[in-house]
């Protein structure tokens, strides 16, 4: 048994110095490092995966929230293997292109059917009376005396008939359709319910990490002013002195360092938003992202996002607003351990050259770039050529 162990220890040795006779080459070579989005999707409702080359910040939290998934995490770098944000075993999924939007059910209304009250038929009544025959009279007269006719005839002819109709009118005119049309007054009687979470960033200790706000509303605002509060080891990052935030699609956004007149990364304690978008303003999904810049010193732990906000309703009603606090999971490896099992194999050890010969970003492996310099060099290398020897 033992024998078999050294044998296997041998092999592995042997080509780990392979490996690291590969690294003399790497002062021939300038890396070349491509600046694209690796999108990784975690807490999700099947699997968590990432996405290569990903358009940018909002697409990325579009693409994970619409995959059911309400943390993610996004950093440059064109390849995902190996960890995006510092999520080591994710499978890499193929992107499907653009994030697919939001479906919107439009409602259809249906106005209530008009009663119509409708008399069946006019009565009507009819009399008809008929006089009997005609009386006639014939006096006798003497024998030899011309004869005579007298007739006497009614007032009224009794030949005649005489029609009478009775038609009975009621009060209103039964043949007219009575119409009713019923008064839709639409009344808002409850407040609008809003809210905001915050989302996750995770990241080593000197990288850059971003995570995104979702809003859930159950009708359009006017406007949203959110304010998310950081630890000082966990800052949004400064950009010119402005909050590194980026707004979502149809929303308008003003970002602020606070409290007002602080310095970024030195006095600062957290960045307000102030958002508009009416009356496009979406009523849920990714309203804007924020980066990260985790302190190169800073422990491994989690750092809370503190959030408050207020809202304001489109018609001036009341708005009842809400948010939950997000996190930044500061988490690192060995060097050279890309997946975060605790151990550095020779594919991870082939993929830091890579890295170093700038076949691949350094997001391919954040493990092997100990001094968080956004580079790997032969001494982080050997760092991790050593961890491979001396691992069990």
């Amino acid at each position: 048994m033992q024998q078999v162990c050294e044998q296997g220890q041998s092999r592995r040795g042997g080509s780990v110095w392979l490996v690291l006779a590969v690294v003399g080459a790497l002062a021939l070579f300038h890396p070349n490092r491509a600046a694209a989005q690796c999108c990784a999707c975690f807490l999700c409702a099947a699997d968590n995966f990432c996405v290569d080359d990903v358009a940018g910040q909002v697409a990325c939290a579009t693409l994970c929230n619409n995959a059911g998934c309400p943390n993610f995490a996004f950093e440059d770098g064109d390849i995902c293997m190996g960890g995006c944000g510092g999520q080591p075993d994710f499978p890499t999924a193929t992107p499907t292109g653009t994030a697919a939007a939001t479906a919107t059910d439009t409602p259809t209304h249906t106005p209530e059917p008009t009663a119509t009250d409708t008399v069946a038929a006019t009565p009507s009544a009819t009399d008809t009376h008929t006089v009997g025959a005609t009386p006639t009279d014939t006096p006798t007269l003497p024998a030899g005396t011309a004869t005579a006719t007298v007739t006497s005839t009614p007032t009224s002819n009794p030949l005649d008939t005489a029609t009478a109709t009775a038609t009975s009118t009621p009060t209103s005119n039964p043949l007219d359709t009575a119409t009713v049309t019923p008064t839709l007054t639409p009344t808002e009687t409850s407040p609008n319910v809003v809210h905001v979470d915050v989302g996750t960033a995770v990241g080593q200790p000197g990288g850059v990490v971003g995570f995104a706000n979702t809003l859930d509303a159950q009708r359009p605002v006017m406007g949203l002013h959110v304010c998310i509060s950081y630890d000082a080891q966990t800052p949004i990052r400064a950009v010119a002195n402005a909050p590194d935030c980026t707004a979502g699609d149809s929303v308008s956004g003003l970002f602020s360092f606070q409290p007002a007149g602080c310095t970024p990364g030195t006095t600062c304690t957290g960045v307000c938003a102030d958002l508009s978008g009416a009356p496009d303003f979406p009523v849920s999904g990714t309203i804007f992202t924020c980066r990260v810049a985790i302190a190169p010193n800073a422990a491994v732990g989690t750092y809370p996002l503190g959030c408050t906000i207020d809202a304001q309703g489109v018609g001036g009603e009341p708005v009842v607003a809400s948010c939950t606090d997000g996190e930044v999971i500061v988490q690192t490896n060995v060097p050279g351990d890309c997946n975060g099992d605790g151990i550095v194999t020779i594919s991870e050890l082939i993929t830091g050259v890579n890295i170093a010969l700038g076949n691949l970003p350094v997001t391919a492996c954040p493990a092997f770039d100990t001094d968080h310099n956004g580079q790997v060099s032969v001494a982080e290398l050997i760092a991790a050529v050593n961890v491979a020897l001396t691992q069990p």
